[in-house]
């Protein structure tokens, strides 16, 4: 089984992603992280969202297709609402993708 890498440049992603999340009015923070903040050949692509109210599963999943399509890469969601403050705190060495 082969795994898919993706080019992707944290300068061209953010872009394509921000009109999304700020167009939600329950998105309060979002934060791209992971490995596209080190190199430009990733798997998928982190972004962590804080929501109000938080999100149902399937209200985040659909807001992450919405991400993958406009992005063209997989996108994986992390409610920050719900996840450990191991992952949150993790998150935060990442780029916001907006001032909300």
């Amino acid at each position: 089984m082969s795994i898919a890498y993706y080019s992707a440049r944290l300068d061209s992603i953010i872009p394509k992603v921000r009109p999304l999340l700020t167009k939600d009015p329950r998105v309060k923070v979002a934060v791209v992280f992971g490995s596209i903040l080190r190199r430009d050949e990733v798997r998928d692509i982190d972004i962590a969202v804080y929501t109000h109210p938080p999100l149902t599963l399937k209200e985040l999943l659909l807001l992450g297709d919405r991400l993958e399509r406009e992005v063209g890469i997989p996108i994986d969601l992390i409610p920050l609402n719900e996840v450990d403050p191991k992952l949150q705190y993790k998150s935060t060495d990442g780029r916001p993708t907006n001032s909300y």
